[in-house]
């Protein structure tokens, strides 16, 4: 533990700071998490941490010693202050990490001969995003893949809404959509996607094999030579009157037929 606080003016917090720029993610391969669970899970996961930061009452909590265990170095103390301008949640609960990590590669990812793969494109709101890598991570799916058309797998709101999942699965992102499914296809996987009708229902599917599922925006939907290009077309029956799902609950139902098919 650190002596002195550090405070919002220090250069070591400024510069953990600018992880929230996706410049400066990409510059550094490192993120800044925040909170007692995602920090947790980071550790438990295996990633590296460089650098942990804590309010002195974080430190002296029971939480705050459960996670220093796992630390190998010193941890930071910073003051509220600090905790303020590091964190993006209006409640900080006073402990930050700065962590490696970068967006896997496609080509880098192991398929297994049951393979599973989401695929999520054109998904603008981080908290959707995220939810659907939890999902995926929750499901058993060996991967997700985030088209450049979506947003940055690794912003602020997108990796607390995985509530550690991101360092449970390899995700890839910033790729274009098209050659992901050609190289998923390559590898073995039927191309199912997600469409708002004309689509067989999930539990008709045979999921029960290697497969990519892939998802659009609740707004546009999949591109037309998505849908074309794909093996078979999905659509989730709903109650009349009801015109669309939210992103997250779409790709939860399919991963979770898949779950079920390959449970039975």
């Amino acid at each position: 533990m650190s002596t002195s606080e550090l405070s919002a003016a220090n250069s070591r917090v400024r510069e953990a700071a600018k992880l929230a720029q996706k410049k400066r993610r990409r510059e550094t391969g490192c993120i800044l998490i925040e909170g007692a669970r995602l920090v947790a899970d980071a550790f438990a996961a295996g990633a590296n941490v460089r650098e942990l930061f804590s309010t002195r009452d974080f430190f002296e909590s029971d939480q705050g010693k459960a996670i220093r265990v796992c630390f190998k170095g010193e941890c930071t103390t910073i003051t509220e202050a600090a905790a303020g301008k590091l964190s993006e949640t209006r409640t900080p609960q006073g402990v930050f990490a700065v962590v490696e990590f970068r967006p896997a590669k496609l080509c880098d990812v192991e398929l297994g001969i049951d393979a599973v793969a989401l695929v999520a494109d054109g998904i603008s709101d981080p908290g959707n995003l995220g939810a659907m890598i939890r999902s995926a991570a929750a499901l058993g799916a060996g991967c997700v893949v985030a088209s450049g058309e979506s947003c940055d797998v690794l912003n602020p709101k997108t990796v607390r809404a995985t509530m550690g999942a991101l360092f449970r699965l390899p995700v890839v992102a910033d790729v274009a959509l098209g050659p992901a499914l050609d190289e998923l296809r390559s590898r073995g996987l039927r191309i199912v996607a997600a469409a708002p009708a004309d689509g067989a229902p999930p539990w008709r599917l045979d999921l029960d094999r290697p497969v990519a599922l892939v998802v659009g925006s609740e707004a546009d939907g999949l591109p037309g030579e998505a849908l074309e290009a794909a093996d078979e077309l999905v659509s989730i029956p709903m109650h009349r009157g009801v015109e669309s799902l939210n992103a997250a609950a779409c790709a939860a139902a399919l991963l979770y037929e898949a779950a079920r098919q390959r449970a039975t």
